[in-house]
């Protein structure tokens, strides 16, 4: 695939989307920057079903609410993760639908339009947490993506498990340096 400055935005949003998920232990069945009708790329992943569900609020059991806002830290996801990546691929229109989606979540456990928007705020400060604390895997999704176009939901995993293992060893030889360096007894 190539390496145009379209796709690797799209490879990083997606990855942000499978990183979130996975990351919150919802399971990822595909991540792909092949382009559809009516998308440029596709993370399929555990859903809430939410058709027709609007709840008093009060009477959502806490397992709920807690999937609830998983599915919208997983769908503020791509476009943090395609912000980090490059600040100037995002247009206007990226990211509409799924920012349409994390709010429709939160509007159905919120009272009001001032409390659906500040838990939206909130939730976006955790998944930007999320993105920030899980970065090599961010990087190892996109950087796959953007060679196969197609990952299984193991591939996925398996991409997020080995970058972390990358990334600790790195870490730890840093570390060691440091304290060698530092005249720190080992």
């Amino acid at each position: 695939m190539s390496n145009q400055p379209a796709v690797m935005a799209t490879a990083y949003h997606e990855a942000g989307h499978a990183v979130a998920a996975i990351m919150q232990g919802i399971a990822v069945h595909t991540v792909t920057i092949k382009p559809g009708d009516n998308y440029f790329g596709l993370t399929k992943h555990g859903k809430t079903r939410m058709d027709g569900f609007q709840p008093d609020y009060e009477s959502v059991p806490p397992r709920v609410r807690d999937r609830m806002e998983k599915q919208a830290r997983c769908a503020l996801a791509g476009l943090i993760a395609q912000r980090r990546f490059s600040k100037s691929s995002i247009r206007q229109w990226h990211a509409h639908q799924d920012h349409r989606i994390a709010a429709d979540l939160v509007s159905r456990l919120a009272h009001s339009i001032p409390e659906t928007e500040a838990w939206l705020n909130l939730l976006h400060i955790q998944t930007e947490q999320i993105i920030d604390a899980h970065w090599y895997g961010v990087e190892a999704i996109a950087q796959a993506l953007i060679k196969r176009t197609i990952l299984r939901g193991s591939e996925a995993r398996a991409l997020i498990r080995q970058a972390f293992q990358t990334w600790m060893n790195a870490e730890l030889a840093r570390l060691g340096a440091q304290e060698g360096g530092n005249g720190i007894a080992q």
